[in-house]
């Protein structure tokens, strides 16, 4: 066990200087610029892996999007439409002339298969609130993420995560678990019951509309860019519908990669990655207001 331990701890170390000399890199050269109003792609490519001198998926990626613009992002699978949100996030280096948009500790990610730590109900919705101190460094965390290692902060968190939340924060859970459909959640496993394993017992939808309400607590003051990778792939499309007119009405931006295109009734712009061609911006005249 001690081997075993040294080995994480050891990795984690090498991941986290990695980490820093990629951001110390990024902010030298100013290639990422941090704008809370702004996701610009400059000539972005997209990597087959982060190694050094692999083939491209897609070269010369162009988009601008400003506060109050949601981007629907679609195209076939192995195009690279996951690769470039995980550049964006700092998991793989970037390849560009300029990227703008907000801070990583702004960036939420909401993967298709989204990461649910065991515990109460009431943990799982207010686990990613800062008030908490469950994630003191969000950098940390996407390290911990990247590795599967999240367990170990989920350990750390589970003994004191209980009577941390206020009364408002309880209700306004338990009002989003109602609005998207998992009030029979509260019914079932009341809000501070036993400790669970939620994606064992949840289906993948009561997942993804799990993770949905956890974002969403977290308030629109740090959560500036919600980034939605298939995130509503195992709803109904009237749970859908509920949930992106939440989000339309929560003055959140949000970023959706998405082969529903029902969905893009709710962006205002689209943008179409093809398996062989440079990726084209098409503006969609709507308005999200």
């Amino acid at each position: 066990m001690g081997d075993h331990l040294w080995t994480i701890l050891n990795h984690l170390e090498k991941l986290t200087k990695q980490h820093q000399r990629r951001i110390a890199y990024e902010q030298e050269s100013g290639i990422r610029q941090e704008d809370a109003n702004m996701f610009i792609l400059d000539h972005l490519n997209i990597p087959v892996s982060d190694v050094v001198g692999a083939p491209l998926l897609q070269s010369n990626v162009n988009l601008e999007a400003i506060r109050g613009q949601c981007v629907l992002i679609s195209g076939p699978s192995g195009c690279g439409k996951t690769s470039l949100f995980r550049i964006c996030a700092g998991f793989q280096s970037i390849d560009a002339k300029q990227i703008i948009l907000p801070a990583r500790r702004h960036l939420l990610f909401i993967p298709q298969r989204p990461y649910l730590p065991h515990g109460s109900l009431r943990f799982q919705a207010l686990f990613l609130l800062k008030d908490q101190n469950l994630i003191s460094d969000r950098d940390l965390f996407q390290l911990f993420q990247s590795v599967n290692l999240l367990y170990l902060l989920e350990r750390h968190a589970l003994d004191t995560a209980h009577g941390l939340s206020s009364v408002t924060d309880d209700n306004y859970a338990q009002q989003l678990l109602n609005e998207f459909s998992l009030g029979h959640l509260i019914d079932r496993y009341s809000m501070n019951g036993k400790r669970q394993v939620w994606s064992e017992l949840l289906s993948i939808g009561e997942q993804q509309r799990l993770m949905i309400v956890s974002a969403l607590l977290v308030g629109t003051e740090t959560a500036r860019l919600l980034i939605l990778d298939e995130t509503t792939s195992g709803c109904d499309k009237q749970t859908e519908e509920a949930i992106y007119k939440y989000l339309q009405r929560s003055n959140l931006q949000f970023i959706s990669i998405s082969h529903r295109k029902e969905i893009s009734k709710y962006h205002s712009r689209q943008m179409t990655i093809d398996a062989t061609d440079t990726p084209i911006p098409t503006p969609v005249f709507k308005t999200r207001f």
